[in-house]
């Protein structure tokens, strides 16, 4: 075949748990609630990040600028990091209730991290974003993140696919270094 079996069967597996920790997650209520709210809100928070940081900016030049694809590109983003985050929560709240270590629990922070630190480098698609958001790195590094913005958004996706892969296989199969601990 042309990704062969191998792969297939890591896509399946790949899916599996992040369809079921999403199962999971979004049978709580609250939790389902709080995942529309961080969606809502982070698209909000990524749309208005220019607004706020570009001088002489507002919202009908910004909304002027943006074409359908910024707009789903931040509905994508805003989506897989509200997931991974209430997929943390999720994770969090699991491990606190069944007073495991807290500092087992807190590791799920790792992953709320890297959310949020790839839903900035997201904003890479906007080059004025770019001259905002990292000016204080010089010059060279805006340039830098402009000629490589679409390498930068890939790999802040992948990033982000990564950290919901890893909460997702936590949820479902429990944390592995937990389970080794409690044998010893």
């Amino acid at each position: 075949t042309l990704l062969g079996d191998r792969s297939i069967s890591k896509l399946m597996k790949f899916t599996f748990y992040i369809f079921e920790a999403s199962r999971l997650t979004f049978h709580e209520k609250k939790l389902f609630a709080t995942f529309i709210l961080l969606w809502a809100f982070l698209f909000v928070a990524m749309f208005s990040i220019p607004l706020n940081l570009i001088p002489g900016n507002d919202l009908q030049f910004q909304m002027s600028i943006f074409k359908t694809k910024d707009y789903i590109l931040l509905a994508v983003l805003s989506f897989l990091s509200s997931l991974v985050i209430a997929i943390q929560i999720n994770i969090f709240r699991n491990n606190f209730n069944s007073s495991q270590n807290i500092a087992h629990a807190t590791l799920g922070g790792v992953g709320v991290f890297s959310g949020i630190f790839s839903s900035i480098f997201a904003s890479a698609t906007c080059a004025m974003c770019l001259g905002a958001l990292f000016s204080f790195l010089g010059f060279g590094t805006v340039f830098f993140f402009v000629q490589n913005r679409w390498y930068i958004l890939v790999g802040a996706m992948l990033l982000l696919l990564i950290s919901l892969y890893l909460a997702s296989r936590r949820l479902v199969m429990g944390c592995q270094e937990c389970m080794a601990q409690e044998r010893h």
